[in-house]
């Protein structure tokens, strides 16, 4: 992908990489929000839960407007690869260092927006993009399976023929929501 050997090493890294950071980053969190913050057991739960069903949307939205966006970008270069060689296992995550910073940027973020409540929210946001990585994974490395979890190889599979539907790949739900799922 870079001519550079050092760009392109840092591309690339195993896929466990990533998932065990946000694995881990994420309980950091959970320990935090539930050791040194007032917040109660039950708002730190259900700010969890939010997380995850956050980083839905924004994993859609992203999907969408910035790795199929009509202007070009770097972001939208490496999706591109992805796109011409979706058996290849280094373009299946950011690269560790990308993925650090990520974590750190929304943290700053969300800390800014929501103060304590970041702690637990972030975790569960962080949490979910490792289940992310896990089904993206899967879904381009081994075959599907025959039973009730066929449905996220197929939904991502369509989108690999038809950038212009099947966004979401931990769920459709937001496909069915902003009519991007494929019509049958």
């Amino acid at each position: 992908m870079f001519e550079n050997p050092v760009l392109e090493r840092l591309r690339k890294s195993h896929i466990a990489v990533p998932i065990s950071i946000f694995v881990i980053i994420s309980i950091g969190l959970l320990v935090y929000a539930t050791s040194t913050t007032s917040i109660p057991a039950t708002t730190t739960i259900g700010l969890f839960f939010v997380g995850i069903f956050v980083f839905t949307l924004v994993e859609y939205v992203v999907h969408k407007e910035v790795y199929h966006a009509k202007t070009d970008s770097l972001l939208k270069q490496g999706h591109t690869f992805h796109h011409e060689y979706p058996k290849q296992r280094s373009f299946l995550a950011m690269p560790p260092i990308m993925s650090v910073i990520t974590a750190i940027v929304l943290f700053l973020l969300f800390r800014l927006i929501l103060n304590d409540y970041s702690f637990s929210f972030l975790a569960g946001f962080l949490l979910a993009y490792a289940g992310y990585l896990v089904i993206h994974a899967i879904t381009h490395i081994y075959k599907p399976p025959k039973n009730f979890l066929k449905i996220w190889w197929k939904h991502h599979l369509v989108h690999h023929y038809n950038d212009k539907v099947n966004f979401g790949v931990t769920s459709p739900f937001w496909d069915h929501i902003f009519g991007t799922v494929e019509k049958k």
